[in-house]
């Protein structure tokens, strides 16, 4: 009676994560439920077939297993000929990988549920394991083990006497030690302040990394002299030294900093691209030309790698006519639509006044922040040229 009862619990469950799960992309996508169920139905209709087909049993792999792609080729059909209107505008490729994971997903629950159940039905024996009882050690043991203590106790009263002595012993090395040091204090604070001085704001580019390189290989040299008249500081001078390796490390940063730059304005510029696709497409009355207008082309933010690896002159005045071509067509998205593109109207129509800006038909017509997107890339492309 009770394993029934907790079958039927978990058969229920996919069913209710199911409902859980389109709620959640409806709050996502602001999409109303009835909507996202739609789009969803080839995943329902697979969990409905899971539900009388037991995919554990050999029969049925087939069907469980070729189920969710032709439930997904049924709405991709669907979606393509534009046979209803809810569907074709939903974003068909998206949502029809959506509905293979989830079936997919549904199946392997399935399969485990079965599994673990059959394998709580198994009986397994555990051997007792017998712990042996240790006997009480003798009276002679005993005494022998006070012997060894107090023989103990007797060594540790006389190790202390002999580390007191080395410590005795220590502290006058070291106080030689410190009068030596003492005579060096001068040309240390002297080197102290030279530290200082070339401790300075790093640069983003290359021709100021290869300064400040050149101020640590100075700095390296006079350590160097510093060490043959100082041989008994080792301490400080490795502490010096671990402040140049901080200084280099600084410098790669500054270098990782550029990398980071480039590699954000290749993701808004692929981001932007997106979105331009999306609104531009063929079926809202957009068309290649019109997207290959619009769109930033890739071969300009695909080969940043090799410029920034390459530290010639040239490569540099590469890097900054790459970045000027890309502003120019942020820029461009600034430009009015109606005086760039020659408008028509598409199957599906999309929201745009007279004087809108294509940034601003993108915007009303797309929920990603194509404003954010434009605004970052673009900055940093200032900025980037300014400090070239």
């Amino acid at each position: 009676m009770e394993k029934e009862a907790k079958d039927k619990i978990v058969r229920i469950l996919p069913i209710i994560s199911y409902l859980f799960a389109v709620y959640l992309l409806a709050r996502a996508t602001d999409e109303s439920i009835l909507l996202v169920m739609l789009g969803l139905s080839p995943a329902l209709i697979n969990l409905v077939v899971l539900q009388l087909y037991d995919p554990n049993k050999e029969e049925n792999h087939l069907i469980a297993f070729l189920t969710p792609l032709i439930l997904t080729a049924i709405f991709l059909i669907v979606w393509k000929f534009a046979i209803s209107d809810a569907v074709t505008r939903m974003e068909g490729p998206v949502v029809a990988f959506i509905n293979v994971v989830i079936g997919y997903f549904m199946t392997l629950i399935f399969i485990k549920i079965e599994k673990k159940n059959a394998d709580e039905e198994e009986d397994i024996e555990m051997p007792v394991r017998v712990i042996p009882v240790q006997e009480a050690p003798a009276r002679e043991d005993t005494d022998e083990l006070k012997a060894k203590i107090r023989e103990y106790a007797h060594a540790l009263k006389s190790s202390a006497a002999t580390k007191e002595a080395e410590t005795q012993y220590l502290r006058g090395t070291l106080a030689d030690y410190q009068a030596r040091l003492d005579h060096d204090d001068k040309e240390l604070e002297k080197l102290k302040r030279e530290l200082n001085n070339y401790t300075v704001t790093l640069d983003m580019t290359s021709k100021n990394s290869e300064i400040s390189e050149q101020r640590i290989r100075t700095l390296k040299e006079l350590i160097s002299r510093y060490e043959k008249k100082a041989k008994n500081d080792g301490r400080e001078i490795n502490r010096l030294r671990e402040m140049i390796s901080d200084y280099s490390h600084a410098l790669q940063t500054s270098r990782k900093e550029i990398h980071t730059h480039l590699r954000s304005i290749e993701d808004k510029c692929k981001a932007i691209n997106f979105v331009i696709g999306r609104v531009y497409s063929d079926k809202k009355g957009g068309s290649a030309d019109v997207r290959e207008k619009l769109q930033i082309p890739r071969e300009l933010y695909n080969n940043f790698t090799e410029l920034l690896n390459a530290k010639t002159d040239a490569q540099n005045v590469k890097l900054n006519k790459t970045l000027s071509k890309i502003l120019i067509k942020l820029e461009q998205l600034e430009m009015t639509e109606a005086d760039i593109l020659p408008l028509k109207k598409g199957r599906i129509e999309i929201m745009r006044d007279a004087e809108d800006t294509v940034l601003d038909v993108l915007a009303k017509n797309d929920k990603d922040p194509i404003f954010d997107y434009h605004s970052e890339a673009k900055a940093v492309c200032q900025n980037l040229l300014t400090a070239i």
